[in-house]
């Protein structure tokens, strides 16, 4: 399991313009409904490389990888206490996301675009919430 980044971060990921919370009451515009605000998911075990994972609504690309080894499906809680078995149907997350194209703990810090399903979008909008 890991945490969503941008949850209590120490520092916030490169720079980037999204919201980050710190107390419950962060949870508001423009950041989503405490229902769809994801806060533990389950994480693909080549993509650990700490307790925190990103998902950067403005970064067009998988930095971290949810896990589907539960038949092309993850669990992730939500910040109303919530969970839900997603299944995933991006191949990069279900075939791409392993040796040789990512080590253990990607230490090159690989990224991999989707493949248009949906699911970076849908786990985006679900992470934080862009300051304009």
């Amino acid at each position: 399991m890991s945490m969503n980044t941008w949850i209590s971060p120490v520092q916030p990921y490169d720079n980037s313009p999204v919201v980050s919370f710190y107390k419950e009451s962060d949870v508001l515009y423009p950041a989503p409904a405490p229902s769809s605000l994801w806060v533990l998911l389950d994480e693909n075990p080549f993509s650990i490389n700490d307790g925190s994972f990103i998902c950067d609504p403005t970064i067009q690309e998988w930095i971290d990888c949810p896990a589907s080894y539960h038949n092309g499906a993850g669990a992730v809680s939500f910040m109303d206490g919530h969970a839900e078995i997603h299944k995933w149907r991006d191949p990069t997350v279900i075939h791409q996301w392993q040796p040789p194209t990512i080590q253990p703990g990607n230490p090159a810090f690989t990224r991999l675009p989707p493949t248009g399903t949906g699911d970076l979008n849908w786990l985006q909008t679900a992470s934080t919430g862009v300051v304009h």
